[in-house]
């Protein structure tokens, strides 16, 4: 979530135009997905889109593969619609692939504090 545009948003101020990002606050439209990724829970490591309607996971580690969730009819997310509506999914698919392809991730250290770090994980036993 876009946390700082959210926080104006409640507080009904305008975001600078040089802000990155956007408040969730409102309902997304039909044509819209936010990308969301998280580390723990049940799946493990997942990516996936939002949209107005669908929640689409993918476990980055098998076994747990896809998941699909109808959030009008299922807003508690208990059933997986993954293997009854394959042509969602693969939609869902190709989008988040196409995200991922193109855009680039960056890091918030600098590539000697990156080499510092890979050094210090390889004394410690954590890198080979």
């Amino acid at each position: 979530m876009d946390v700082i545009p959210a926080v104006l948003d409640c507080l009904g101020l305008p975001a600078p135009e040089h802000l990155d990002g956007r408040s969730l606050l409102h309902p997304l439209d039909s044509a819209r997905a936010v990308y969301l990724e998280a580390s723990g829970g049940a799946l493990g490591p997942v990516q996936g889109l939002r949209t107005a309607r669908h929640k689409y996971l993918r476990a980055i580690d098998p076994p747990h593969g896809e998941m699909l969730f109808d959030l009008l009819a299922d807003p508690a997310e208990r059933d997986n619609h993954a293997p009854v509506r394959p042509d969602r999914v693969a939609a869902l698919r190709t989008r988040l692939d196409a995200l991922l392809e193109n855009s680039q991730p960056t890091s918030w250290m600098s590539p000697e504090e990156e080499a510092a770090l890979a050094r210090r994980l390889r004394e410690l036993g954590y890198l080979e």
